[in-house]
């Protein structure tokens, strides 16, 4: 008994100590490698050519660190405000076009870009999720700079990884009148928890248990002007569902054969975009 004991404990001890760190190293390795439009879904997700004939964008560099990120301008002649959009890990630049569309629609000018190492923007990989604020960072000095937003509102908004760098970069001095941090992260370790959670699913309990969003730290923040929403409509509540109308749910859990309905595939809740341009309204 006492020899079974011991052999089960080895076997344990090897999973944690040994297998474990390794699978950690090769998906961190994954996770943070150089992102490229060969591992987008472009069959399901909306590219800027899909859209380009109803909203004209301009292109434009900033640097960040080593490197020049590539940023787009929509909206130019809008005059309500300036919203820049920072999107999730991994992600390109086109998948916010949805609420850029939105954005721009309600009569915003929007700057969106890509991190370094990801799609458009330079860089031999992505590296850390700190680069992402960084990255935000280079755009936003970029905006403070420029007088052609000098006269404006300034905006954020930015889900998942996107969520965690617009609220971190309030550390730095930028001009900024309100934030939105759609399923952000609080830290930079729960950033990565959740992304190799996504890896290693189910075994992933072995390693560590996930710490959740933002918003579980509500009762420690004492900005006054801050606000949470919780989004628990059935069914539209997971990491980034609740944008979407009950037909983009019901349309993406349909069996999808042909070609997709872009459109559909990710059409955005009125209500929830409403609320967000609300609240930049309602602190201008």
């Amino acid at each position: 008994m006492k020899k079974r004991i011991r052999i089960t404990a080895i076997i344990l001890a090897v999973v944690y100590f040994v297998i474990a760190p390794i699978v950690i190293a090769v998906i961190h390795g994954r996770v943070m490698s150089k992102c490229t439009y060969d591992e987008y879904d472009t069959e399901r997700l909306l590219v800027y050519d899909d859209v380009a004939a109803d909203y004209p964008r301009e292109r434009f560099q900033v640097t960040s660190g080593d490197n020049n990120l590539s940023a787009y301008l929509y909206g130019k002649d809008n005059i309500k405000g300036l919203i820049v959009v920072s999107s999730g890990h991994r992600d390109a630049n086109d998948v916010k076009l949805y609420e850029i569309m939105y954005f721009v629609d309600a009569g915003y000018q929007v700057i969106c870009f890509d991190y370094t190492g990801c799609y458009t923007s330079e860089g031999n990989a992505f590296g850390k999720y700190t680069q992402a604020v960084y990255d935000l960072d280079a755009i936003l000095t970029y905006c403070d700079s420029s007088e052609a937003f000098s006269d404006r509102p300034v905006y954020l908004f930015g889900h998942s990884l996107g969520g965690y760098a617009t609220g971190a970069v309030l550390n730095y001095e930028h001009r900024v009148d309100a934030v939105v941090v759609a399923s952000g992260f609080d830290c930079a370790t729960e950033q990565w928890e959740c992304s190799v959670k996504r890896f290693t699913d189910p075994v992933y309990f072995l390693i560590r248990p996930i710490n959740l969003a933002f918003i579980n730290k509500k009762d420690s923040v004492t900005n006054g002007k801050c606000e949470f929403v919780l989004m628990d409509q059935p069914g539209h509540n997971e990491h980034y569902d609740y944008f979407l109308t009950d037909n983009a749910v019901e349309y993406e859990k349909s069996e999808l054969q042909g070609r997709i309905d872009k459109r559909l595939y990710m059409e955005h809740d009125e209500n929830v975009m409403k609320m967000i341009c609300d609240f930049y309204e309602q602190s201008s």
